[in-house]
């Protein structure tokens, strides 16, 4: 799968006076766009390339040279290839392209400035390539590979249409499929291709100096603008000229440094000396050779030999035929065996084993070394030890350099150690299902108790020509809730809204506590026939959530209570009685002014509260059509929008403003419906509850 970086660098530069004298308009422009975009290689050492966290090369020590004696800044853009970024050019999503080459296609949408450094041309081949590459014709018949989109590319897809490309996506990969016999060759910069080489180790790979052709001529590097900007590039090359020939050296000699292998044409007299050379030397090279490759041999064998055996896991492997080539130290340690007696033979000489289990085993090798298969399965195997032990048996073919079957590894890793942890985590992961569960099902019954605390609407109905109320727990239950009683035979109705503390579980327990005190107030009432008072009952609220929850100081362990609404309807006078805990009410007139009651900004319960305080009280004269609401701020603080902020208070007011001439019924779908919209992929950050109601 491919993998793309995006990444962006920015250089910057103080602000200073610039070295060189700009006209007027090039200064507007600079003022205007004192920070350029310039494409930045992931890996075109040393000319640029991206590396411990900067932009880095040639081009970009210049760049930078550039921007600081012209004043402007400099921000690098990485992580694209060379196509893209050419793309990025024509869209204007980018500034300046840096070691470009100038050709017909690209002045189409490019301006240029003069060179400032004239590189070579070269062929890189594997140092074993048989081929002798002196013109351009040497390579036509040749798998040619190249880094998409470059100048190379273009020339020869233009000339020579029926050549050999194999294209990539930059200069690593195009070098790595030579070193790995993908491709044949490639045509690149001198300095580019013999850094790469040694960057990346690529030791089989050489480069070959040609200079009688036209492709392999030097070629020039400059700096481009989209021909959209003439003003940006004027205010580049005046740069670019400033800069003196010391300072150029320092640049160039700092990156590039290369060795090419010229070729050239041997006369005669090489020719017969390099024969006479070869037979004189023959037979000592050939000696030193054999000499060399057995050593080299003897090494790698014991090279493998201690990897394998550094290996903890059991490793055999067998030959084309199925035998036992060898085993590591862990797989004679894990089943007690002297892989000595088994060197040679195949499963079908084990006679320790079922012959039924033989032939079965025996099939499956030579199916996997026959058809190059890789098979993975758990096993259960009794090792040395007695014990019957999980593993994870893996089996893979392998072929040898020329293309045919060579053998397969296999390979027991002991996972019975992890089986255990399975099987013990499932039966954690079973009991936890069940407590969970068991708590589900214990909050759920909950549920139907709290919902059984909540009046029933039939007050609603009687009081009011219209209403909704709208009442969602954040969790299964919630710490909002609401209650009502009706006094004086029918012409009063008392509405008491409380946020408690938290949601959930903690939240509910709250209510509970709430609804406690809600009775024992409610009962009072009665019993002494005085005035209703929504500021006393707040109090009232105040002092026996503090007293049974012992919030006597700042050292209290418990510190809940609630923000509150509580009013009183007097339908025969035509009034509302308001008090709020932080709090508000809201109400539009029938001319469809929206006016706010604020609540004070003291809540009920809390240790940082007094318990003495005295809650305001507001009489509001009503009439038919005035339309009022009471919300916690659940509906206000959910967070959401592009940004991620709360719904707020000024959208909460536009939307009654907006509907509040509609329906309770489509209000309450409104205000569902608007909520969902704004907190989009934003978690529910609270219980919601609101209540409005048309007089």
């Amino acid at each position: 799968m491919r993998l793309i970086l995006f990444s962006l660098l920015f250089y910057s530069l103080f602000v200073h006076a610039s070295e060189v004298t700009l006209s007027q308009e090039e200064q507007r422009y600079i003022k205007a766009h004192p920070m350029i975009r310039v494409h930045n290689e992931i890996d075109w050492a040393p000319f640029n390339f991206y590396e411990d966290g900067r932009a880095q090369g040639l081009s970009i020590d210049l760049m930078n040279l550039i921007a600081q004696k012209v004043g402007l800044k400099v921000a690098y853009i990485t992580g694209y290839s060379w196509n893209e970024f050419l793309t990025m050019m024509q869209n204007n999503q980018l500034d300046v392209m840096l070691n470009i080459v100038k050709n017909e296609n690209r002045e189409k949408y490019l301006l240029f400035t003069t060179p400032y450094q004239s590189v070579a041309h070269c062929v890189v081949v594997r140092n074993d390539a048989p081929w002798k590459i002196e013109t351009i014709q040497d390579i036509l018949d040749k798998n040619i590979a190249m880094e998409e989109g470059f100048f190379n590319h273009h020339y020869l897809k233009e000339h020579y249409p029926s050549v050999r490309l194999t294209l990539k996506k930059d200069t690593l990969s195009t070098l790595q499929s030579i070193a790995y016999s993908e491709t044949d060759l490639t045509v690149g910069l001198v300095p580019v291709e013999t850094y790469m080489i040694k960057r990346y180790g690529l030791s089989n790979l050489k480069v070959i100096g040609i200079s009688d052709e036209e492709l392999f001529a030097p070629k020039d590097l400059r700096i481009a603008t989209s021909v959209s900007n003439p003003i940006l590039l004027g205010i580049l090359q005046k740069g670019l000229d400033a800069i003196n020939q010391e300072e150029r050296n320092r640049i160039v000699n700092l990156w590039v440094n290369t060795n090419v292998e010229k070729i050239m044409n041997w006369n005669l007299l090489f020719k017969i000396l390099f024969v006479f050379c070869l037979i004189l030397a023959g037979t000592l090279f050939w000696t030193w050779r054999v000499k060399r490759i057995q050593k080299e041999l003897a090494d790698s064998n014991f090279l493998m030999h201690n990897l394998l055996n550094a290996i903890p896991n059991p490793i055999f492997y067998k030959d084309v035929n199925g035998a036992f080539l060898g085993f590591n130290q862990a797989y004679e340690e894990a089943f007690g065996i002297d892989s000595r007696n088994f060197i040679g033979k195949t499963v079908l000489d084990l006679d320790y084993l079922p012959r039924e289990d033989r032939l079965k085993y025996h099939e499956e090798d030579m199916r996997v070394i026959q058809q190059t298969l890789s098979l993975k399965r758990e096993q259960k195997m009794v090792f040395h030890d007695g014990v019957l032990h999980h593993t994870l048996y893996s089996v893979n073919g392998f072929k040898m350099l020329n293309g045919k079957p060579g053998g397969l590894i296999g390979i027991f890793a002991d996972i019975s150690h992890q089986k255990k942890i399975q099987h013990e985590l499932e039966i954690s992961r079973q009991e936890v299902a069940s407590s969970h569960k068991a708590i589900k099902d214990s909050i759920e019954y909950a549920s139907l108790i709290q919902h059984s605390l909540l009046p029933n609407h039939t007050l609603f109905r009687r009081f009011f020509s219209d209403y909704c109320v709208l009442w969602q727990p954040k969790d299964i239950v919630g710490g909002d809730i609401y209650f009502m009683e009706e006094f004086n035979d029918g012409n009063e109705l008392l509405v008491m809204m409380m946020d408690c503390t938290g949601h959930g579980v903690a939240g509910a327990f709250v209510t509970m506590l709430v609804k406690a005190v809600e009775r024992q107030i409610i009962a009072t009432i009665r019993h002494q026939e005085e005035r209703i008072s929504p500021a006393k009952i707040l109090g009232i609220f105040n002092r026996s959530i503090k007293h049974l929850l012992n919030q006597h100081d700042a050292t209290a362990i418990n510190n809940a209570g609630f923000d509150g609404a509580v009013f009183l309807y007097d339908k025969a006078n035509a009034r509302i009685t308001f008090s709020g805990a932080c709090l508000p009410l809201f109400y539009i007139q029938t001319d469809g002014t929206l006016n706010i009651i604020q609540g004070d900004k003291h809540s009920v319960g809390y240790k940082q509260s007094q318990a003495e305080y005295v809650f305001s009280e507001h009489v509001l004269p009503v009439e038919q059509g005035m339309r009022l609401y009471i919300t916690s701020d659940g509906y206000l603080d959910q967070n959401g929008g592009e940004k991620g902020f709360p719904f707020g208070k000024s959208r909460f007011t536009d939307l009654l403003r907006k509907y509040s001439q509609a329906s309770f019924a489509d209000q309450e779908e409104i205000f569902i419906e608007t909520l969902h919209a704004y907190q989009g992929d934003e978690i529910r950050s609270d219980d919601i509850m609101l209540i409005g109601f048309k007089i």
